[in-house]
């Protein structure tokens, strides 16, 4: 686990996810990219990616340090990958797409 200094660590730093958004996840632990990554079955080059689309929450305090994912979060990604057939963004966005009552 990160421990996060307030003080220093502000929300200008943090991008928040969908996923987070929708269920209200805001505070827990948070893990590093490659744990992320262990985490969830895909690579931290993926985890970027779907952080960087709004999908997943990340902070990334200043360039070239490591980007750390809220693990809370990447449970429930984690479940949503795991519940579908669709490959993982697909079964993440057609989630995220149900939740907000859209289309899939």
């Amino acid at each position: 686990m990160i421990a996060l200094d307030p003080v220093r660590d502000t929300a200008d730093r943090t991008s928040w996810g969908w996923i987070a958004v929708l269920y209200g996840v805001c505070e827990g632990s948070w893990v590093r990219g490659g744990p992320a990554s262990t985490l969830v079955g895909v690579t931290t080059g993926t985890l970027i990616r779907w952080a960087e689309a709004g999908v997943i929450t990340q902070i990334r305090p200043r360039p070239k340090e490591h980007r750390t994912y809220l693990r809370a979060e990447l449970e429930i990604v984690m479940c949503i990958i795991r519940s579908s057939d669709s490959a993982p963004l697909d079964a993440i966005r057609e989630h995220i797409n149900r939740a907000v009552g859209g289309e899939t």
